[in-house]
């Protein structure tokens, strides 16, 4: 499996991780200049945003590391504008962290879920 695979069955596992905990998604790979947003969700009356890390192993860095000040910065200022783009009302949201460990032949070694890591 290439990174664009890798990358692309992570973002699948976490859509369906999430549909099941019954978060409902509201856009992906929602694109500004400086990188991206993985995807939006809505779960009761909460927008959560999710950053989705994907690796095969934890051998240089733990997946809960992976995402440091500076990532959960952009997500709010890309978060804003994707509030803007749609004309979507201001309301409660949050960022959530989701990391897979995901091991040849497609098997899910790891997910790790935190919720709201924003600053």
């Amino acid at each position: 499996m290439n990174k664009q695979e890798l990358w692309k069955y992570g973002e699948k596992t976490a859509k369906d991780y999430l549909t099941e905990k019954g978060y409902e998604i509201l856009d992906e790979n929602f694109k500004i200049m400086g990188g991206e947003i993985d995807l939006i969700t809505k779960k009761d009356n909460s927008i959560i945003v999710i950053e989705v890390k994907t690796r095969t192993n934890e051998n240089w860095m733990p997946l809960e590391e992976t995402i440091d000040d500076k990532k959960i910065g952009f997500l709010e200022e890309a978060f804003e504008e994707w509030l803007f783009r749609k004309n979507y009302p201001e309301t409660f949201w949050q960022i959530d962290f989701i990391g897979i460990i995901v091991r040849p032949n497609e098997v899910i070694e790891k997910i790790v879920h935190i919720e709201n890591i924003g600053l």
